[in-house]
Protein backbone atom coordinates (compact mmCIF):
# COMPACT_ATOMS: atom_id res chain seq x y z
CA UNK A 1 0.00 0.00 0.00
CA UNK A 2 1.14 3.42 -0.85
CA UNK A 3 -0.06 6.77 -0.15
CA UNK A 4 -1.03 9.29 -3.13
CA UNK A 5 0.09 12.68 -2.04
CA UNK A 6 -2.48 14.71 -4.45
CA UNK A 7 -5.52 13.05 -3.80
CA UNK A 8 -4.37 11.88 0.01
CA UNK A 9 -5.76 8.25 -0.50
CA UNK A 10 -4.05 5.01 0.10
CA UNK A 11 -3.89 2.79 -2.45
CA UNK A 12 -2.54 -0.43 -3.85
CA UNK A 13 1.30 -0.61 -5.82
CA UNK A 14 -0.84 -1.62 -8.62
CA UNK A 15 -2.07 1.57 -9.23
CA UNK A 16 0.68 3.54 -8.74
CA UNK A 17 2.86 1.59 -12.02
CA UNK A 18 2.09 2.66 -15.65
CA UNK A 19 4.17 0.75 -18.20
CA UNK A 20 6.60 -0.85 -16.52
CA UNK A 21 7.82 2.98 -14.77
CA UNK A 22 7.06 3.49 -11.06
CA UNK A 23 5.52 6.54 -10.12
CA UNK A 24 6.83 7.68 -6.51
CA UNK A 25 3.86 9.85 -5.05
CA UNK A 26 1.06 10.06 -7.19
CA UNK A 27 -1.80 7.48 -8.33
CA UNK A 28 -2.00 6.96 -12.15
CA UNK A 29 -5.73 8.96 -11.49
CA UNK A 30 -4.49 11.72 -10.96
CA UNK A 31 -1.20 11.98 -13.18
CA UNK A 32 -4.21 11.70 -16.06
CA UNK A 33 -6.61 13.92 -14.47
CA UNK A 34 -5.01 17.49 -16.25
CA UNK A 35 -5.05 15.11 -19.56
CA UNK A 36 -9.06 14.28 -19.25
CA UNK A 37 -10.86 17.90 -20.62
CA UNK A 38 -13.88 16.25 -20.90
CA UNK A 39 -14.66 16.77 -24.45
CA UNK A 40 -15.87 14.84 -27.29
CA UNK A 41 -13.50 13.54 -29.42
CA UNK A 42 -14.19 14.58 -32.97
CA UNK A 43 -11.64 12.97 -34.78
CA UNK A 44 -12.23 11.09 -37.95
CA UNK A 45 -10.30 7.71 -36.73
CA UNK A 46 -11.49 6.71 -33.32
CA UNK A 47 -9.82 3.54 -31.76
CA UNK A 48 -11.69 0.42 -32.55
CA UNK A 49 -13.71 1.85 -35.03
CA UNK A 50 -13.01 0.96 -38.93
CA UNK A 51 -13.70 3.80 -41.39
CA UNK A 52 -15.24 2.27 -44.38
CA UNK A 53 -16.43 -1.61 -43.24
CA UNK A 54 -18.49 -1.94 -46.10
CA UNK A 55 -15.75 -1.40 -48.73
CA UNK A 56 -12.70 -2.35 -46.72
CA UNK A 57 -11.23 -5.76 -47.79
CA UNK A 58 -12.60 -8.97 -46.07
CA UNK A 59 -10.81 -12.41 -45.29
CA UNK A 60 -11.78 -15.26 -48.15
CA UNK A 61 -12.51 -12.51 -50.28
CA UNK A 62 -11.21 -13.20 -53.81
CA UNK A 63 -9.51 -10.25 -55.46
CA UNK A 64 -10.43 -8.15 -58.29
CA UNK A 65 -7.07 -8.45 -60.51
CA UNK A 66 -6.67 -12.63 -59.78
CA UNK A 67 -6.37 -14.67 -62.86
CA UNK A 68 -6.06 -11.74 -65.20
CA UNK A 69 -3.27 -11.51 -67.48
CA UNK A 70 -1.33 -8.69 -68.75
CA UNK A 71 -1.90 -6.80 -71.94
CA UNK A 72 1.92 -6.64 -74.64
CA UNK A 73 1.23 -2.59 -73.99
CA UNK A 74 1.95 -2.63 -70.22
CA UNK A 75 4.50 -5.38 -69.98
CA UNK A 76 6.59 -3.52 -72.02
CA UNK A 77 5.73 -0.12 -69.23
CA UNK A 78 6.54 -2.77 -66.53
CA UNK A 79 9.74 -3.95 -68.48
CA UNK A 80 11.23 0.11 -69.01
CA UNK A 81 10.24 0.50 -65.16
CA UNK A 82 12.43 -2.43 -64.45
CA UNK A 83 15.42 -1.34 -66.55
CA UNK A 84 15.35 2.28 -65.41
CA UNK A 85 15.41 1.64 -61.59
CA UNK A 86 17.93 -2.11 -61.98
CA UNK A 87 21.63 -1.14 -60.98
CA UNK A 88 24.04 -1.13 -64.14
CA UNK A 89 25.75 -4.45 -63.96
CA UNK A 90 29.44 -4.02 -64.97
CA UNK A 91 30.14 -6.98 -67.85
CA UNK A 92 33.46 -8.56 -67.47
CA UNK A 93 37.06 -6.44 -68.81
CA UNK A 94 34.55 -3.20 -69.60
CA UNK A 95 34.51 -1.79 -66.65
CA UNK A 96 37.52 -0.75 -64.05
CA UNK A 97 35.12 -2.27 -61.30
CA UNK A 98 35.27 -5.98 -61.66
CA UNK A 99 37.48 -8.79 -60.59
CA UNK A 100 39.58 -9.41 -63.79
CA UNK A 101 40.59 -5.70 -63.40
CA UNK A 102 41.68 -5.62 -59.56
CA UNK A 103 43.72 -9.15 -60.41
CA UNK A 104 45.54 -7.09 -63.60
CA UNK A 105 46.20 -4.32 -60.79
CA UNK A 106 47.57 -6.95 -58.41
CA UNK A 107 49.79 -8.71 -60.88
CA UNK A 108 51.40 -5.73 -62.25
CA UNK A 109 52.17 -4.76 -58.59
CA UNK A 110 53.48 -7.64 -57.76
CA UNK A 111 55.56 -7.82 -60.92
CA UNK A 112 56.90 -4.61 -60.37
CA UNK A 113 57.75 -5.41 -57.05
CA UNK A 114 54.91 -2.83 -55.17
CA UNK A 115 57.37 0.10 -56.19
CA UNK A 116 57.20 3.21 -58.79
CA UNK A 117 59.15 2.53 -61.85
CA UNK A 118 60.26 6.34 -62.04
CA UNK A 119 60.70 7.24 -58.39
CA UNK A 120 60.85 4.07 -56.72
CA UNK A 121 58.03 5.04 -54.18
CA UNK A 122 55.86 2.79 -52.25
CA UNK A 123 53.18 5.21 -51.23
CA UNK A 124 49.72 5.55 -53.54
CA UNK A 125 50.74 3.25 -56.19
CA UNK A 126 48.53 3.14 -59.10
CA UNK A 127 48.55 0.36 -62.14
CA UNK A 128 49.04 2.67 -65.20
CA UNK A 129 47.84 1.74 -68.82
CA UNK A 130 50.92 2.61 -71.34
CA UNK A 131 48.11 2.09 -74.21
CA UNK A 132 45.76 4.43 -72.90
CA UNK A 133 42.07 2.60 -72.08
CA UNK A 134 40.19 4.10 -74.33
CA UNK A 135 42.46 3.65 -77.35
CA UNK A 136 42.46 -0.23 -77.55
CA UNK A 137 39.98 -2.66 -75.54
CA UNK A 138 41.36 -5.68 -76.11
CA UNK A 139 44.86 -4.25 -74.36
CA UNK A 140 43.06 -3.27 -71.30
CA UNK A 141 43.86 -6.47 -69.30
CA UNK A 142 46.97 -7.09 -70.48
CA UNK A 143 49.99 -7.43 -68.47
CA UNK A 144 52.61 -6.21 -71.00
CA UNK A 145 50.64 -3.08 -71.22
CA UNK A 146 51.28 -1.80 -67.66
CA UNK A 147 53.18 -0.41 -65.44
CA UNK A 148 53.13 0.69 -61.56
CA UNK A 149 52.92 4.41 -60.79
CA UNK A 150 52.99 6.36 -58.06
CA UNK A 151 50.46 9.12 -57.95
CA UNK A 152 51.89 12.31 -58.15
CA UNK A 153 53.85 10.11 -61.65
CA UNK A 154 50.52 9.50 -62.55
CA UNK A 155 49.21 12.37 -62.61
CA UNK A 156 52.16 14.69 -64.20
CA UNK A 157 52.20 11.88 -67.14
CA UNK A 158 48.55 11.94 -68.16
CA UNK A 159 49.21 15.81 -67.99
CA UNK A 160 51.70 15.53 -70.69
CA UNK A 161 50.12 13.28 -72.62
CA UNK A 162 47.14 15.60 -72.44
CA UNK A 163 49.41 18.50 -73.79
CA UNK A 164 50.67 16.60 -76.36
CA UNK A 165 47.24 15.23 -78.01
CA UNK A 166 45.89 18.87 -77.50
CA UNK A 167 43.44 18.73 -74.89
CA UNK A 168 43.76 21.73 -72.36
CA UNK A 169 43.44 21.94 -69.07
CA UNK A 170 43.00 25.27 -68.35
CA UNK A 171 39.50 26.21 -67.39
CA UNK A 172 37.89 28.13 -70.02
CA UNK A 173 34.60 30.49 -70.11
CA UNK A 174 31.31 29.48 -70.13
CA UNK A 175 32.00 26.29 -67.69
CA UNK A 176 30.98 26.19 -64.02
CA UNK A 177 33.75 26.40 -61.56
CA UNK A 178 33.80 23.58 -58.99
CA UNK A 179 33.63 25.79 -56.34
CA UNK A 180 30.40 27.46 -56.95
CA UNK A 181 27.90 27.74 -54.44
CA UNK A 182 30.33 26.88 -51.55
CA UNK A 183 31.23 28.32 -48.46
CA UNK A 184 34.23 29.64 -46.30
CA UNK A 185 37.79 28.85 -47.50
CA UNK A 186 36.43 26.53 -50.23
CA UNK A 187 34.56 29.49 -51.77
CA UNK A 188 37.60 31.14 -52.76
CA UNK A 189 36.56 34.69 -51.75
CA UNK A 190 37.57 36.57 -48.53
CA UNK A 191 35.73 39.37 -47.56
CA UNK A 192 38.84 42.61 -46.96
CA UNK A 193 40.14 43.35 -44.24
CA UNK A 194 38.91 46.56 -42.04
CA UNK A 195 41.16 49.48 -41.35
CA UNK A 196 41.45 48.73 -38.01
CA UNK A 197 42.79 45.50 -38.54
CA UNK A 198 45.00 46.77 -41.35
CA UNK A 199 46.75 49.12 -38.73
CA UNK A 200 47.20 46.31 -36.25
CA UNK A 201 48.56 44.28 -39.15
CA UNK A 202 51.17 46.63 -39.88
CA UNK A 203 52.31 47.18 -36.33
CA UNK A 204 52.90 43.52 -36.04
CA UNK A 205 55.36 44.06 -39.03
CA UNK A 206 56.93 46.99 -37.62
CA UNK A 207 57.54 45.03 -34.48
CA UNK A 208 59.12 41.99 -36.15
CA UNK A 209 61.29 44.02 -38.26
CA UNK A 210 62.97 45.54 -34.96
CA UNK A 211 63.13 42.38 -33.86
CA UNK A 212 65.04 41.22 -36.84
CA UNK A 213 67.70 44.04 -36.68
Amino acid sequence: MRKCLKCGLTKELNLFRKNGKWFKHTCKECLNAPKRTGKINTRRFKKGVKVSPDTCFKKRNIPHNKGKKLTPDEIEKLKIIIKVNQPRKPRGGKSRNTFQYREWKKSILLRDGNKCVRCKSKNRLDAHHIISWIDDENLRLDISNGETLCRSCHMAHEFVERKKKGISTEFKKGLIPWNKGLKGYRSGKRKPHSHETREKIKESLKKRKQWQS
